[in-house]
């Protein structure tokens, strides 16, 4: 009887698993290419094409990359998403997270050079993108 419970329990959470699995890969969920890309042409400020127009901005701090969102009030750092890959000619992977858990996380399509797409995913739901254009060009450091 309990290797029969045993047996059941291990094919109902196979299943489950296989499910999750399914549903990331066949979903726009959480995943997206990645490339590497240039910090650099990414610094500034960025608004959203929707009618929301919030705003983003692009940074450097303590020769990190982030981004994160903008008000009027200035950039809110608590909620910057840090970019972490960085090979030898300065180039950052197009994904970041915040430090948490759990954790969020982010992929920048490039469109052109003042347009782009950035997917958000937070841990357990599925993805959502918004489109953003350059407003604000800042010199690099």
């Amino acid at each position: 009887m309990r290797s029969c419970l045993t047996i059941l329990l291990f094919t109902i959470l196979s299943s489950a698993n296989a499910q999750n699995e399914n549903d990331s890969t066949n979903s726009s969920s959480y995943l997206s290419k990645v490339i590497m890309i240039d910090p650099q042409k990414f610094l500034g400020t960025w608004e959203s094409v929707d009618s929301s127009k919030h705003q983003i901005e692009f940074y450097f701090y303590n020769k990190i990359f982030f981004l994160a969102p903008r008000s009027d009030t200035g950039i809110h750092r608590s909620f910057a998403f840090q970019f972490f890959r960085q090979d030898s000619s300065s180039m950052v992977s197009n994904s970041a997270m915040i430090i948490k858990w759990p954790p969020d996380g982010c992929y920048i399509n490039p469109i052109n050079k003042d347009n782009i797409e950035i997917k958000y995913g937070y841990f357990g739901s599925r993805a959502f993108s918004i489109n953003y254009r350059r407003i604000q060009k800042k010199v690099a450091w």
